[in-house]
Formats: C-alpha cells, structure tokens, sequence
C-alpha cells in the first residue's frame, strides 16, 4: 500500500507540473498574455513575477523534470537497482526547493498559486509516505 501510494502522489505530482508547465510556456512563448490568464487565487500574478524564471525556462518544468526523474528514481530504487540514499536526497532536496518556493510565494509576493500550494503540499505527502513508511524498512 505505501508504494501505491507513493506512485499516486507521483502522478499527481506529474499533472499537477504538466499543467503549470503547459501554462507557462504558453504564457511565455505562445502568444496573448488575454488568453492565458484564467487562473484565480494570484496564480497569473505570481507567472508574470520576476520568480517565473530561472535560466529562461518557467519553474514549473524544472519541477516536472524532477517529478519525472523522482519517478524513474524511485522505480529503480523499488527494483533494487538504486540505493535509498539517492532517493533520500531527491526527497529532501524536493522539500527544501518547495520550501524555498512558499517563502517566496508568501514572503516576497504576498500570494499563493493554487497549483502551486497543490504541488508542495504533494511534495509533502509524498515525503511522509517515503520517509515515514517505505524508508523504515529499509533502515534496519
């Protein structure tokens, strides 16, 4: 069941960013900025921020990407090809950037995003289920 679990909130996760991905690169690299703000909750406010980008690419694929590659790491480590020590990085590093990210949703924005609180709160879960189910096994 944890892995049921784990591999539920790793979806969720994936369309979740997919969607913010999708959103974003329409934004940025499609066309009328009228046709993309249909967010509610201050979700268009925080994409047109000064924090949408790193590197010229949105947040939100770099946060698929790394859904997607927790994905495949966490696969791997269940076959017993990778060691929890990957996973446990993954996990913590996934919680420190979402950590990063409230604070500057709440504390230099003064907003929320809804997919995106979705997202971190996800994140969260995600690492409880890990942390607190799966990875006890392995640590004996």
């Amino acid at each position: 069941m944890p892995y049921f679990t784990a591999y539920s909130l790793l979806l969720l996760l994936i369309v979740n960013s997919s969607y913010l991905s999708y959103k974003y690169i329409n934004f940025y690299f499609g066309g009328n900025l009228l046709d993309h703000l249909n967010c509610t909750d201050g979700c268009d406010s925080v994409m047109m921020s000064q924090y949408a980008m790193l590197f010229g690419i949105p947040v939100p694929v770099y946060g698929l990407a790394f859904f997607i590659a927790l994905t495949i790491a966490f696969v791997l480590f269940q076959k017993g090809i990778l060691q929890h020590i990957v996973i446990d990085f993954a996990v913590i590093a996934g919680l420190l950037a979402a950590s990063v990210f409230l604070y500057i949703l709440y504390f230099q924005l003064h907003m929320i995003c809804k997919f995106c609180l979705i997202s971190h709160i996800l994140t969260a879960l995600f690492a409880v289920n890990y942390f607190g189910t799966i990875r006890k096994r392995y640590s004996n």
